[in-house]
């Protein structure tokens, strides 16, 4: 696992917070020179200690555990991805009309 403290911009869903979700909502995109930039998705600890021991494609970044997710050409097509992973929450948590159990109050 490597230790990531170059370029990097960390971008988390908006919707956060409203929805009661965790940490895998939290993207980074790395800057590894002016045409390659990699996405990474946070891991929450579970996933993260399944995978730990297997999975070569797992950083540290701030101490926290991401996956590598693609590599892509220039900031704004990665950051395109990161928005469309975003979409696809909204669309999952609206289809399934989604509410975290500690979150409810009903």
């Amino acid at each position: 696992m490597s230790e990531y403290h170059k370029n990097v911009q960390k971008m988390i869903y908006p919707n956060k917070e409203k929805y009661g979700l965790d940490c895998s909502c939290v993207y980074l995109i790395e800057s590894v020179d002016e045409d390659n930039f990699i996405v990474f998705r946070a891991l929450p600890e579970e996933e993260f200690q399944s995978r730990k021991d297997t999975d070569d494609w797992i950083i540290k970044y701030e101490n926290d555990p991401y996956l590598y997710l693609s590599n892509l050409p220039s900031y704004e097509l990665a950051e395109v991805a990161v928005k469309s992973y975003w979409k696809a929450i909204d669309e999952l948590v609206t289809k399934f009309d989604y509410k975290r159990s500690d979150n409810q109050n009903d």
